[in-house]
């Protein structure tokens, strides 16, 4: 696996990186990229993970006492259900040992949903000039999956960089008392992504709430979106992707 780092970054950065936040994304050799995003520590040991630009009005919250969500921030306002902004909610699952970690939460960017251009970059420049590394994103079948670990202070992981599924750690930060959450950049089998984004946009798209919200959009306007739920060893999926509105001939 490769990474890059932004161009002119001081001081040099070494991985993996050991301050909050840590800005990063994924992006394609073609320079397609990920939207920007960061991972922060809060002095009473939570953790956050949110994106950068145009989906700012949702973060996942690890929090020290093992209750773990994404949702909507609480100064949106937006709800999912009445009384309610929580998208996804669970427990953050126990490890083994050093070869065998359950991540809490796993960040998905298959290649097909890296749709941000160099120059959709640079019109927000002040935030992407502010990124710390770019993961250098795998190509379908393969995506790149970027997961948060918490373990005991003392585990140390063990790593591939190469081979089929290669892995490395972007950063680790201490979270709570003798626990320390490791941010790993993983590239793994595509598998059920698409079928995950199907569903997430057939399930907006006939859900009564958004109906109004939907024909505010003009034909071929492009919007971040993004579905959550839950992995077989008890985290939590998040993949963000791109969706253009398309009405069609019948409108």
């Amino acid at each position: 696996m490769a990474y890059y780092v932004r161009q002119g970054a001081e001081p040099a950065l070494s991985l993996p990186l050991r301050t909050s936040p840590i800005r990063f994304a994924a992006m394609r050799k073609d320079g397609l990229s990920s939207n920007a995003w960061r991972v922060w520590v809060e002095e009473a040991g939570d953790a956050y993970v949110a994106c950068r630009d145009n989906m700012k009005e949702m973060k996942a919250s690890l929090h020290q006492s093992g209750k773990q969500q994404i949702a909507f921030t609480s100064e949106t306002g937006i709800e999912i259900v009445k009384g309610s902004r929580f998208w996804n909610q669970w427990t953050e699952p126990q490890y083994y040992d050093g070869s065998n970690v359950v991540p809490t939460l796993n960040l998905l960017f298959p290649d097909w949903a890296l749709t941000l251009t160099e120059e959709m970059r640079q019109s927000n420049s002040g935030i992407w000039n502010t990124n710390s590394l770019f993961v250098e994103a795998a190509e379908s079948p393969l995506a790149t999956v970027i997961s948060f670990v918490v373990t005991n202070e003392d585990l140390e992981m063990r790593f591939n960089v190469t081979g089929p599924s290669p892995n490395f750690p972007l950063g680790i930060l201490p979270v709570r008392s003798g626990k320390k959450l490791w941010i790993v950049a993983r590239h793994l089998a595509e598998g059920n992504m698409r079928e995950l984004a199907g569903k997430g946009i057939a399930a907006a798209a006939s859900s009564t709430d958004m109906q109004p919200k939907w024909e505010e959009f003009p034909d071929g306007h492009v919007f971040g979106a993004c579905v959550t739920g839950p992995t077989n060893d008890g985290g939590a999926y998040w993949m963000p992707f791109a969706i253009r509105m398309d009405t069609g001939p019948q409108g």
